[in-house]
């Protein structure tokens, strides 16, 4: 049980910390992330339209919209001329990733 709490409190650091320097709340980590993926899904640069990264990530499309422009208004993403939306430096979601990343689950 003591690594589960481990995992755990490491989690929470890491996302205090992530929410302090980029403020980014859960959500916007997701969103972020789904964008992402939406973008160079096929391999070439693609905008993501706002329903696909609410579908993607199962949020209400409202929801997703709201956040999209708070986090285009604070530059982590921009916004095609065809509505979509591009993550504005691919260093963030590197580093999104990088710091979530865990050691592999701990027996209990």
């Amino acid at each position: 049980m003591l690594g589960l709490v481990e995992q755990v409190k490491r989690f929470i650091l890491t996302f205090n910390r992530l929410r302090a320097t980029h403020g980014l709340e859960f959500d916007d980590i997701l969103i972020v992330l789904a964008v992402v993926e939406i973008n160079y899904r096929y391999k070439v640069l693609y905008p993501a339209p706002a329903q696909a990264v609410a579908a993607f990530i199962q949020m209400p499309y409202q929801t997703t919209r709201r956040r999209l422009a708070v986090l285009t208004k604070a530059g982590h993403l921009h916004r095609s001329e065809s509505g979509g939306y591009i993550v504005a430096d691919i260093n963030l979601p590197k580093e999104l990733l990088r710091a979530f990343r865990q050691e592999p689950d701990i027996q209990t």
